[in-house]
């Protein structure tokens, strides 16, 4: 069992209290449909993003594809997957968001 101090006796400027005051990026502003989809899904963007990459992964955290995403407007086909729930990540430079898929067949 691995003891820790009271909060109060931490010491804040060591690298193991960092994790606790690690900031979480950016959310993007990105929209993806169908949430329910037979493969194709359709995502937009309020704002062009350069290089937005989008990762597929499987309730297992498995990572199964990458996409780069150009422009305001893109697709991407998950038909050549199982059926079941999938989360996409969103990746730009400054920002990660996460969304969540069911894919039926």
């Amino acid at each position: 069992m691995i003891r820790r101090p009271p909060r109060s006796t931490l010491d804040r400027s060591s690298a193991a209290s960092d994790v606790y005051k690690r900031q979480t990026l950016p959310q993007l502003n990105i929209s993806v449909f169908p949430t329910l989809t037979t493969g194709i899904l359709h995502i937009e963007t309020s704002e062009l993003y350069e290089d937005l990459n989008v990762e597929v992964y499987n309730t297992l955290g498995q990572k199964l594809t990458t996409d780069i995403l150009n422009g305001a407007s893109n697709e991407i086909n998950i038909s050549n997957l199982n059926s079941g729930e999938y989360l996409l990540r969103f990746i730009s430079h400054s920002a990660v968001t996460v969304k969540q898929v069911t894919l039926i067949k």
